[in-house]
């Protein structure tokens, strides 16, 4: 399959790592040398795909019918599912693959996912953690090999002898001490399976965090060995694919409010994350019943989302819960 991505990074790692000062010092530099870019964030939690994850992880399903129907599949799934709304996007414009694609979190928050998974069983079974790996990197294949995420994923990790909660309280499901703990361990597993195109940069240690330069440093020397100086895109462009990008193509004539764009908007360059799930499910909300239809532009990503959709079914009675059941219906109209 030939890979639609000029170069790829993956910014990974647990919660509280520093991702998103990592993530932002990288596009700075890069964007300071006229390197062409295009930048996004998972979980794109402002779309309905998006929302159904936010909502799952803060508040869970209390319908009884549905009892037993949040499993780690369908947590997978959801997450591969919004990165289908992006790759829907990025496929459908050539413009984008003449850039370098920084990806903040990527198919390889899975592990993220898993963790939770194995912080609520007693042992730990090696061969059925690799299982789990298998299993989400099947669900995430299209875009893992469209575009070539494989060629540069930097961890980031710490070295501290117990995860500290610096933010003193619990956002979601996964910011608990064990999650975190068995995340990494999970993270460690992905590195084997990746192979040499994962590299690891440490953040904090006891003593504390490391300083900004020394981490920039650390990443600067893995672009360099993996892309060179990337001088054959060097036009100063730069593109972004976010709620905006992905409302105009899949859902085109569906309505929402500026202003609560722009507030969550704001909220994700100052990462005020508490601003940014409020009016992110807000917008949602508005996207999915206000959209007449739902269309999707390429072919290949349609037909990944039906096999997604195949293979764990039970997405469809998670995202009526959360959508309704007017929303299904024209996602089930989207995919025939």
């Amino acid at each position: 399959m030939e890979i639609k991505s000029y170069g790829s990074v993956c910014i990974e790692g647990g919660d509280q790592l520093g991702k998103g000062d990592a993530t932002s010092r990288i596009v700075k530099e890069l964007e300071g040398r006229s390197v062409n870019l295009t930048f996004s964030s998972f979980p794109i939690y402002a779309t309905p795909m998006g929302s159904v994850i936010r909502s799952l992880l803060k508040d869970g399903i209390s319908d009884a019918k549905l009892e037993g129907i949040d499993t780690l599949d369908v947590r997978m799934a959801l997450f591969a599912l919004n990165r289908l709304e992006f790759m829907d996007v990025y496929l459908s414009d050539k413009k984008y693959q003449n850039t370098m694609l920084i990806l903040d979190r990527s198919p390889f928050s899975n592990a993220v996912s898993i963790g939770y998974w194995l912080s609520l069983q007693k042992n730990w079974d090696e061969k059925e953690v690799t299982g789990y790996i298998d299993r989400a990197m099947d669900l995430e294949s299209l875009m893992i090999s469209e575009l070539g995420l494989d060629r540069c994923v930097i961890q980031l990790k710490s070295e501290e002898s117990e995860w500290r909660d610096i933010r003193k309280r619990e956002t979601d499901q996964h910011e608990k001490k064990e999650v975190q703990e068995k995340s990494s361990k999970v993270y460690e597993m992905y590195k084997k399976t990746v192979g040499s195109g994962w590299h690891q940069v440490v953040t904090k240690r006891d003593d504390g965090w490391r300083d900004r330069d020394d981490i920039w440093s650390d990443n600067k020397r893995i672009l360099k060995d993996t892309y060179g100086d990337m001088d054959d895109i060097k036009d100063g462009l730069r593109y972004d694919i976010g709620f905006k990008e992905i409302v105009e193509n899949i859902y085109p004539d569906a309505e929402y409010d500026m202003r609560l764009y722009d507030t969550y908007d704001g909220a994700i360059k100052e990462n005020v994350k508490e601003v940014m799930y409020e009016s992110g499910l807000k917008l949602s909300s508005q996207v999915a019943g206000s959209c007449s239809s739902i269309k999707f532009s390429n072919g290949e990503v349609k037909r990944e989302f039906r096999r997604l959709v195949g293979i764990v079914p039970d997405v469809v009675r998670v995202y009526e819960y959360f959508l309704g059941r007017e929303f299904i219906g024209k996602l089930k109209k989207a995919l025939v």
